[in-house]
């Protein structure tokens, strides 16, 4: 459906684009996970993954990265949603 979306005209073939790019952006944040994994937690329970991170700075480092990106990406979804809606049936008053 996107695919039919970008032939119709400019202005949805650049929603599309845009779309794209949240969508990626929200699946970039998976890349976290295994950072998070390498850190400093827990290290006398250590069985299955080695710690690369020693310090706790860079858990601290990794957890405001994460925090804003968090907040990055949601806000830009929930902004450009609206957009996506055809003109007749957005509930603008």
């Amino acid at each position: 459906m996107t695919r039919f979306r970008c032939y119709r005209n400019h202005k949805s073939f650049a929603i599309s684009s845009l779309s794209r790019i949240c969508v990626g952006a929200s699946f970039l944040r998976f890349a976290f996970l295994p950072l998070f994994l390498l850190c400093n937690a827990s290290p006398a329970n250590r069985v299955h993954t080695p710690i690369v991170f020693d310090s706790d700075a860079a858990y601290l480092v990794l957890m405001v990265a994460f925090s804003v990106s968090t907040g990055y990406v949601g806000t830009i979804c929930m902004m450009f949603a609206p957009k996506t809606m055809p003109e007749g049936q957005s509930q603008v008053r």
